[in-house]
């Protein structure tokens, strides 16, 4: 029979144009530090492996147009789970392309489709900055992600990790909270 053990909290911050905190997550009592630059738009991508929850990959990026190589090799790979987190973005740097694309086939969803609406139909001239952040798997046929996304200030994402424990290994399930 499988046995389980408390649920792990995850705690993700996308960060705004011209505010702080700085982007964050935690996993845990653990924090993943996000390592681009400060106070310049980014993308950060953390790839966690579901075995340990621990991040296999910390990738910061000013392309809104590529994923990268590091990330695109994970995908379908359902031992890793997928951070994506906006650093101090604006609107004309709503992602796009390939990046675009990705993002819609690991998970996102409603909040992505919900900036994409609101800034191209309002504009850049009105809607200025955004955050947003999508938590996911690797695997194009899962359920959808957890997303956040703001127009006005940083989005926060909560979620937990539940543990599975089979035949002696331990295997990572994201959860909404209880």
């Amino acid at each position: 029979m499988a046995q389980s053990s408390p649920n792990v909290p995850v705690s993700a911050l996308s960060s705004f144009v011209g505010a702080r905190p700085y982007p964050a997550l935690a996993i845990g009592k653990s924090f993943v530090v996000y390592n681009g630059p400060q106070n310049v738009g980014s993308y950060w991508w953390v790839a966690v492996d579901l075995t340990t929850l621990n991040a296999v990959q910390n990738i910061a990026t000013q392309d809104g147009l590529h994923v990268p190589p590091q990330i695109q090799q994970l995908l379908g790979n359902t031992q890793y789970f997928l951070f994506f987190m906006t650093a101090w973005q604006s609107t004309m740097n709503l992602m796009g392309g390939a990046i675009y694309a990705f993002l819609q086939q690991v998970g996102a969803g409603p909040q992505l489709a919900r900036a994409e609406q609101l800034i191209s139909q309002l504009g850049t001239g009105s809607i200025l900055n955004f955050s947003y952040v999508l938590a996911a798997t690797f695997d194009a046929n899962d359920v959808p992600g957890y997303e956040a996304f703001s127009s006005q200030g940083y989005s926060t994402l909560t979620m937990q990790f539940m543990p599975i424990t089979i035949g002696g290994k331990t295997i990572y399930a994201p959860v909404n909270l209880p």
